[in-house]
């Protein structure tokens, strides 16, 4: 994630800046090597794979991309803290 970080041009993380853990580099498809990592690694990798490609459709508008999640604009907030994809001074959920 630290990597993303420092990849990321802006404020946001997008999908490529992501590199998904793949048990099997050479699988085409990651989602099979979802199932080789224990479940709750496989949840947050699926769990950023979906806000990723959410804020690159909604071009970083993170309404528009809760909207696309069918969450809350809070527990995405929430969920980009928890996975590091958002700095704190963008955390509406934090009191500056």
């Amino acid at each position: 994630m630290e990597r993303a970080l420092l990849q990321a041009q802006g404020r946001l993380i997008l999908l490529e800046h992501l590199q998904l853990h793949r048990t099997d580099k050479k699988s085409t498809n990651w989602i099979e090597g979802l199932t080789e990592l224990p479940l709750h690694d496989s949840i947050s990798e699926w769990e950023k794979f979906r806000i990723s490609r959410a804020l690159e459709e909604s071009a970083g508008n993170k309404a528009e991309a809760a909207r696309r999640l069918g969450i809350h604009r809070r527990l995405l907030y929430e969920k980009l803290k928890k996975f590091g994809m958002v700095k704190d001074d963008e955390d509406p959920t934090i009191d500056n």
